[in-house]
């Protein structure tokens, strides 16, 4: 789909919105501008069609689509460049070196890891990650995570399975190695722009401590990762059990840059 016939769909959609009482015009709009975004209409790295054919297709005052496509770049999903025009923001993907920064001897480079996964299931357990996403039944990933050969960590990813059911249909083995961020990201148009991480020591689940080998009962860390997408929507919550180790952590809070990608 062409990004003229996008916004001609856009504008259409405005004509009925805008009759009526609702939202304020600028916010219905940003409000489609994002969900084409989302959909995929409108890709990461494109360029969007002018100002001047914004305004000869909607309904709106040029300075309503003004202040529409300033909120867009405010969130970091649009950017704005002088004297060239509108961009959708480039996808920039965390994957799971950004998560599991274990520094190495030199203390600036980071120690390789590798991912298992071990089971693939449709669940309504509640918990944290429940509440944090309010949908059910959801997709929980349950991984090992090797550091490096040296010790392992027990990982449980939880996912909407409303968007996220094909998971359930992938052989467990093509996981294996994967980065579940990039594929949600790239694949699903769901990038993640942001975390909150959370960290308790506790005593390890026994489920944990037997999946990496350790002994019921270990007093370990319990690591959460909230992760957020386009409308600042939670889109994966993941829970991290981190036994004894010798190893240093680099934690970062993660928030996408708004500059544009180098690729553009």
């Amino acid at each position: 789909m062409s990004s003229a016939t996008v916004l001609r769909r856009i504008a259409e959609s405005l004509r009925s919105e805008t009759a009526g009482s609702g939202p304020p015009k600028y916010q219905l709009l940003h409000n489609r501008m994002l969900a084409a975004i989302e959909s995929g209409d409108w890709a990461p790295g494109e360029k969007l069609p002018p100002e001047t054919a914004f305004a000869q297709e909607m309904p709106l005052s040029l300075g309503t689509i003004q202040k529409a496509l300033q909120m867009l770049a405010d969130d970091g999903v649009v950017v704005r460049r002088h004297r060239d025009g509108t961009y959708v923001a480039g996808a920039v993907i965390i994957d799971e070196a950004t998560i599991y920064r274990f520094l190495s001897d030199d203390g600036e480079s980071l120690l390789p890891i590798y991912t298992f996964v071990l089971d693939v299931t449709r669940t309504k357990e509640r918990g944290p990650w429940s509440e944090f996403l309010n949908e059910k039944p959801l997709v929980r990933i349950t991984r090992r995570v090797s550091i490096n050969v040296e010790f392992e960590v027990y990982n449980q990813v939880y996912l909407p399975a409303r968007r996220f059911g094909m998971f359930l249909d992938m052989p467990v083995h093509e996981l294996h190695g994967v980065s579940l961020e990039k594929v949600i990201g790239e694949q699903h148009n769901a990038p993640i722009l942001r975390t909150v991480q959370r960290m308790q020591v506790t005593e390890l689940p026994p489920d944990a401590c037997q999946a990496i080998g350790i002994q019921n009962g270990t007093i370990g860390m319990s690591w959460d990762v909230l992760a957020y997408s386009y409308r600042d929507m939670p889109i994966t919550y993941q829970r991290i059990y981190l036994p004894p180790n010798e190893r240093r952590l680099e934690v970062r809070e993660y928030r996408r840059s708004t500059k544009l990608a180098a690729t553009l």
